[in-house]
């Protein structure tokens, strides 16, 4: 992944996963508020996120969207949530990624998050083509 980090020295980075822990309705609002808390007092650059349309979870999205600039998006299973981040957004799994699937949403899920986001790394489709049935070209939003 090559940015021009040396002609841009503002770039503010931050990372979005993907978390369980935000299915749970009353949990879910408590992390997005926490979340919203630490970003407003640029505590972490790290958020957690799942693929549902909430209050809170917007807020916290336009919070990231003013704040910073590029966004690593290290789960494929945000959805349709990366839509509402104005910011320049790369897909970046790991290579010990593991991308569980266990409905059709989780697919519907990948490919809103494969179409929203602005570059994916090219290790990163060769996980998402081995793991699941997801045929990608290798020069997709490279």
């Amino acid at each position: 992944m090559k940015l021009s980090l040396e002609k841009n020295m503002h770039y503010r980075i931050c990372t979005i996963n993907y978390s369980k822990l935000c299915d749970f309705f009353l949990l879910s609002k408590i992390l997005y508020i926490i979340q919203i808390i630490l970003i407003k007092l640029n505590l972490t650059n790290h958020y957690y996120l799942n693929n549902s349309n909430r209050l809170l979870i917007n807020k916290l999205l336009n919070l990231i969207s003013n704040k910073y600039n590029l966004a690593l998006i290290k789960s494929p299973k945000i959805g349709y949530n990366l839509k509402k981040i104005t910011i320049k957004k790369i897909l970046f799994l790991d290579k010990n990624s593991k991308i569980n699937i266990n409905n059709e949403a989780d697919y519907e899920n990948i490919m809103w998050s494969v179409l929203f986001t602005n570059r994916i790394v090219p290790k990163t489709i060769n996980l998402i083509k081995k793991q699941t049935r997801i045929n990608l070209a290798e020069s997709f939003k490279q």
